[in-house]
């Protein structure tokens, strides 16, 4: 079988495993859709093989090296909480690392043998969780300005907001993978491209930081994960995002009510 052949049956066969399908259920925007109606609706299910495809794209290096970028490509968000970026603070605290360095953690809570699929093409999770975290040579292609991850992260997220509110993304993700190297693990974009994809990222994050509605759901959530923060167990960190909420329904019913009926408000304005 031809490696580009392999990598795809690669991503295929990570796209069953749980501790990526557990994915279809937590939202790319922290803040999921149904509580913030002005966000993406894409999910990270969706962002993983996203990624993973791209990976197909970068040229250079050894099958070993290839079948490795696909595969931390696929499982790069497999650790998240419910809530991306929101949980990742308690996570810390409780866990010692954030989602980046949470993917041998997933693995070795899901009830299925997913690290069976890595074995057999060759890999260890070890090594596929290092190019993920940071310490891998691999990594830079994982962990840039851009890479793979942003590189998809940004463009879905303009391409799946309800309206279009910030139009149309300037580049096309295939344009940036392209442009990486397994060789050098470096990507040589030129100014030209580097500049569409810097002003759809300050675009993408302004939108989300100064959307007042998204900025309250954020911080209203991260308030109940503080007052839940005694009775929560390491479980709660493989709950999906509506898992955890039914958990805040329960445990803070007054502020998950809230939450759904939008009736906090800012009352104090960042500018001022």
């Amino acid at each position: 079988m031809r490696v580009k052949d392999r990598r795809r049956q690669l991503l295929k066969s990570l796209s069953k495993a749980w501790v990526v399908q557990r994915l279809k259920r937590i939202d790319l925007s922290a803040v999921p859709w149904w509580l913030g109606p002005r966000v993406s609706t894409a999910s990270r299910y969706q962002h993983a093989l996203g990624v993973g495809r791209l990976s197909l794209l970068v040229p250079g290096g050894t099958e070993h090296d290839q079948l490795l970028l696909t595969a931390a490509a696929v499982l790069h968000d497999a650790g998240n909480g419910p809530f991306p970026h929101i949980s990742d603070q308690l996570m810390e605290e409780m866990l010692g690392f954030r989602h980046e360095g949470a993917v041998r953690f997933a693995f070795e809570n899901s009830p299925l043998q997913d690290s069976s699929v890595l074995e057999e093409y060759g890999l260890s999770l070890e090594e596929v969780a290092s190019v993920i975290k940071g310490g891998h040579r691999l990594s830079p292609l994982m962990n840039g300005q851009p890479d793979l991850d942003n590189t998809d992260n940004i463009h879905r997220f303009i391409t799946t907001l309800p309206g279009r509110p910030l139009g149309e993304p300037s580049y096309q993700p295939e344009e940036i993978a392209a442009s990486m190297s397994l060789d050098t693990a470096r990507v040589g974009l030129c100014e030209d491209l580097r500049g569409r994809w810097r002003k759809d990222w300050k675009k993408a994050y302004c939108y989300v930081w100064e959307d007042r509605l998204n900025m309250i759901c954020w911080t209203m959530l991260g308030r109940a994960l503080r007052l839940m923060r005694e009775e929560l167990t390491p479980r709660f960190f493989l709950m999906t995002n509506r898992e955890a909420f039914q958990l805040i329904r329960l445990k803070l019913p007054r502020l998950a009510s809230g939450l759904r009926n939008k009736e906090f408000h800012i009352v104090l304005d960042r500018s001022y």
